[in-house]
Order: C-alpha cells, then sequence, then structure tokens
C-alpha cells in the first residue's frame, strides 16, 4: 500500500537551512561582515535547490510505501 502526505510548516525549513548554513560556515576565518556575507549567499542558493522539494517555504510531500517499507519526499 502507497500514500502520501504532505506536510505545512511555516518555520522548520527555513530555521533548519539557516542553522545548517551557519555552522558550515563557523568555522571559516572570516570577520563579522564576511561571515554575514557568506551565510546570506549560501542560505539563498540552498534555498533555491530545495525548491525542488519543499513548496513555499513550507510544504513538503513524502510518499509512504508500507510494501517496501519506504518513505520518500516528493519532488515537485
Amino acid at each position: 500500500m502507497k500514500f502520501c502526505v504532505t506536510v505545512k510548516d511555516p518555520d522548520s525549513f527555513i530555521d533548519a537551512l539557516e542553522e545548517a548554513v551557519k555552522e558550515s560556515v563557523a568555522e571559516l576565518e572570516l570577520d563579522h561582515d564576511e561571515r554575514f556575507a557568506v551565510v546570506e549567499e549560501r542560505f539563498e542558493k540552498a534555498q533555491e535547490k530545495m525548491k525542488k522539494w519543499v513548496q513555499y517555504s513550507e510544504y513538503i510531500t513524502v510518499e509512504f510505501d508500507l510494501t517496501a517499507m519506504t518513505a520518500v519526499v516528493v519532488p515537485l
């Protein structure tokens, strides 16, 4: 049996992405302004890539297959 679930969570995707980007930049030896610019640029690029799966930065659909015991994020 297969079924899909669409989940809306307006803050989780953006918050998680922002945290991941900040962590990836934290180790770089940059001053505050440089770090801010790098975080902003990487965040925008990553957010654009997420559009493959996440609509309006808050909707995602997951397809569950209980026969194969898998769960897959459905591309838009």
